[in-house]
């Protein structure tokens, strides 16, 4: 099976979003996941994630979770994305 990066997926995303008629306008992200911890990493992430999405690194939101536990080998991903009519 051939790996495709997260980036690579957000890219084409974007790349639709744009192409009918939309711009992003901000974004908030949770991620869960017991390990590796995520926070040390967190303005790094959110500075990829607004390049990624050609947007400020203010209109990023990025809130990292854990399954305290009950589920260490989940990790889950959700982001809502507010888009704006060009």
């Amino acid at each position: 099976m051939e790996r495709v990066s997260s980036e690579h997926i957000l890219k084409h995303c974007l790349n639709r979003v744009l192409e009918q008629g939309y711009t992003p306008v901000n974004v908030a992200a949770v991620v869960t996941l017991d390990r590796p911890k995520l926070g040390p990493l967190r303005d790094q992430l959110i500075s990829r994630v607004a390049e990624l999405l050609q947007m400020s690194v203010q209109d990023v939101g990025l809130t990292f979770k854990t399954s305290e536990g009950l589920a260490p080998n989940h990790i889950q991903a959700r982001a809502t994305l507010l888009l704006e009519s060009v």
